[in-house]
């Protein structure tokens, strides 16, 4: 209900905060700052607000930014010709000739979010963050996140929407937990929604 909580929880999940009090736990076992400084290689990514701005490298092509996670998965691959083959065959077909652009100020808003997207895709984390998704986006940019987030979903990876923007994250939330001033306020199913 308000973006007190919004700091301290990305903060313990990032390992820039310790918890005063209890522990985060995370695939049943307790999530510490030095697990959470791994990042994507303990199986958590975050995608920030505003993503194209925050998360993408302009001096790298379109395949380099996608690909710049791979090293850190939990099972890391050298990022030989056999690895940028396979992400070409697997992605090719998603993304078109975009995948082949040098120069990322090229292409439309859209494909740069394909981008940020298809990189934690690649990566394959247990959760991903996605911050304030819906933030400064018209309604056809909303309506292409919630495809990008659904598609993340079916891949099996939990998504969590840190957002004080409810009515767009309940379009594709499984889950809504209410919170003010960092103390739940609500647990609703989607049954509920």
């Amino acid at each position: 209900t308000d973006n007190t909580s919004l700091p301290d929880l990305l903060g313990l999940m990032k390992g820039s905060l310790r918890a005063q009090s209890g522990i985060v736990q995370f695939r049943g076992k307790t999530f510490s700052r030095a697990n959470a400084k791994r990042g994507v290689a303990n199986g958590v990514a975050f995608i920030e607000e505003n993503p194209v701005q925050s998360m993408l490298f302009p001096q790298m092509t379109y395949l380099e930014n996608l690909c710049f996670l791979v090293g850190e998965k939990a099972n890391p691959l050298p990022l030989s010709r056999r690895v940028l083959k396979s992400v070409v065959q697997e992605y090719g077909p998603k993304i078109g000739a975009d995948l082949y652009e040098t120069d990322l100020s090229n292409l439309r808003l859209q494909a740069l979010y394909d981008l940020v997207y298809y990189r934690i895709q690649l990566c394959s984390p247990a959760a991903v963050f996605c911050v304030q998704p819906f933030a400064g986006a018209d309604m056809y940019l909303r309506r292409h996140v919630i495809e990008l987030i659904s598609r993340l979903k079916a891949r099996g990876i939990t998504v969590v929407i840190p957002s004080v923007n409810i009515a767009d994250s309940l379009v594709i939330a499984d889950r809504l937990l209410l919170l003010e001033k960092g103390r739940v306020l609500g647990d609703y199913p989607r049954s509920e929604f």
